[in-house]
């Protein structure tokens, strides 16, 4: 902040023992130290995106109760952050899950800054984002090809692949701003680059129907 940035992220985790484990923290030290940290922010007027980590399950304590999660957006919300970004870090949310933390949360706070962050470890973040959708929220996390992952969940398949985060909301008529063209030659490039082989479960079928329209 005193290096004059205008916009940064700060992630905390719903649970006492993500917490330690991630950043050798307990739980309400985290709270307190991200206060101190928002009360700056909001003070120099940088816009500052919140993670909520392991906001539906933790890799240490289980599921995480709706009620804790909402108590800490509550108090995250008290420092009006431009974002609010609901994670589920190890990639275990399901529809239903989603709709009723969601649908509470919307209720209370609006979807303007709420968003979703969601892993595709279990094949569900696509119909995760859909549950989100049906309540007005429009912030999503996303990675070319799906990149990346958690070290809490081995073997976990990553984040949720932009191309089909993008090819979602297109067919349904919402506009994205993105140019696919440009998006499938990130993601190549990015494999190249990484020597990886990491694509969305759409990359196939829109690069296909894209070298048809070319």
């Amino acid at each position: 902040l005193s290096a004059g940035i205008t916009e940064m992220g700060l992630v905390v985790s719903a649970t006492e023992l993500m917490n330690q484990n991630n950043i050798g923290k307990g739980l309400e030290d985290t709270f307190s130290s991200a206060e101190i940290i928002l009360e700056r922010a909001l003070e120099d007027r940088v816009d500052i995106h919140v993670y909520l980590a392991v906001a539906f399950e933790c890799p240490y304590e289980g599921l995480v109760a709706p009620a804790t999660v909402i108590d800490q957006v509550n108090r995250l919300m008290r420092w009006r952050p431009s974002r609010l970004m609901v994670a589920d870090t190890i990639g275990a949310a399901n529809p239903r899950a989603v709709s009723s933390l969601v649908s509470e949360l919307v209720a209370q706070h609006g979807s303007e800054v709420l968003g979703c962050h969601f892993h595709d470890t279990r094949a569900m973040a696509m119909t995760n984002v859909f549950a989100a959708l049906e309540h007005d929220v429009r912030l999503f996390d996303s990675a070319i090809g799906g990149l990346g992952g958690c070290p809490f969940a081995p073997g976990a398949k990553g984040n949720l692949a932009t191309e089909d985060l993008v090819t979602l909301l297109e067919s349904m008529g919402v506009n994205t701003g993105v140019s696919l063209e440009h998006l499938l030659t990130a993601v190549t490039t990015a494999n190249r680059l990484l020597g990886a082989d990491n694509y969305g479960r759409s990359y196939s079928w829109v690069s296909r129907s894209w070298q048809k329209l070319g």
